[in-house]
């Protein structure tokens, strides 16, 4: 004889997707109760959901400068500014979905000139990178031969 069984499945998913799957079964009027506990982990590459320019021109020295880079990914990556390899202190903002890191530069200096580097990373390593290169026009463009430098003229 078939006996009667009643299957119900419920989850509950969290940041790091643990799922709990809960398996109740009636079997000739007890309750028997089957309890699964699963973790699975997945990983989705950290990709950008705003670049910041590859050529920011400063209009003067002294000026301020802001540049953002935001990034998504699971889990959530961490948004670092670098210089030369170095890191640079940035403001960080984290939302449900991704994690904004904003470089600012107070007195903007000749020192500052360079080549910016954003890297999103996951714990898992995962890692994506943008760069920009942060000046006066002048030296921006001053090895660019589309853009002769005005001073040689």
């Amino acid at each position: 004889m078939c006996s009667h069984r009643q299957n119900k499945l419920k989850y509950r998913e969290t940041n790091v997707t643990k799922i709990i799957i809960k398996i109740e079964q009636r079997r000739k009027g007890q309750d028997f109760k089957l309890l699964i506990l699963t973790s699975i982990t997945y990983s989705e590459p950290p990709v950008f959901s705003l670049r910041p320019s590859a050529a920011i021109i400063v209009p003067k020295i002294s000026s301020s400068v802001r540049i953002n880079c935001s990034a998504k990914g699971s889990p959530s990556p961490e948004v670092t500014w670098y210089k030369n390899n170095i890191s640079m202190h940035a403001i960080k903002y984290v939302t449900k979905e991704e994690m904004t890191s904003e470089l600012v530069i107070e007195q903007f200096q000749p020192s500052d000139q360079g080549t910016y580097k954003c890297v999103a990373r996951t714990v898992y390593n995962n890692t994506v990178e943008t760069s920009s290169k942060i000046g006066e026009a002048l030296c921006l463009f001053s090895d660019d031969k589309n853009h002769p430098n005005p001073s040689q003229n």
